[in-house]
C-alpha cells in the first residue's frame, strides 16, 4: 500500500532512520553528520549537508545510466558483428581482435562524457 502512488524515497540522517532508509526504494543518508548505521542502510549517501545537491545527484545517475546502456550495446553490438564475421570466414581472428579493441576504446571514450558534466560545479 505505500508503493500505490510511486517509487518511495526516504532522508535521514540518524540511527532512527535507519530502519526506514532500509525499507525505501531508494533512501537517501546525509554523510556528514549521519550515524554509520544509517549511512549503511541507505542507497545513496550524500556527503554534503547541502539538500539542494538532491537534484544534482538525480541528474547524474540518469546521464550514468544512459552512459552505461549505450556503452553496452557498443560493446554487445561490435562483439556480435566482429564475431559474426569472423565465424563465417569474412574476417580475419586478428581484425575481429582489433575490432574488439576499438570498440572497447570507444566505450571508454563515451564513459569519460560522464567527467566532463558541469553538474558537479558549484553555482
Amino acid at each position: 500500500e505505500r508503493r500505490a502512488r510511486g517509487p518511495v524515497a526516504m532522508l535521514g540522517d540518524g540511527i532512527n532512520d535507519a530502519p526506514a532508509l532500509a525499507l525505501a526504494d531508494v533512501g537517501v543518508a546525509m554523510g556528514g553528520s549521519g550515524t554509520a548505521l544509517a549511512c549503511e542502510a541507505a542507497s545513496i549517501v550524500l556527503l554534503d549537508e547541502n539538500l539542494l545537491r538532491l537534484p544534482q545527484t538525480v541528474r547524474h545517475a540518469r546521464r550514468t545510466r544512459a552512459v552505461v546502456r549505450a556503452n553496452i550495446c557498443i560493446s554487445v553490438g561490435a562483439k556480435i558483428i566482429a564475431g559474426s564475421l569472423a565465424l563465417f570466414g569474412l574476417l580475419p581472428l586478428a581484425m575481429a581482435a582489433g575490432m574488439d579493441l576499438g570498440a572497447t576504446l570507444l566505450v571508454l571514450a563515451v564513459g569519460c562524457v560522464t567527467l566532463r558534466d558541469d553538474i558537479w560545479r558549484d553555482e
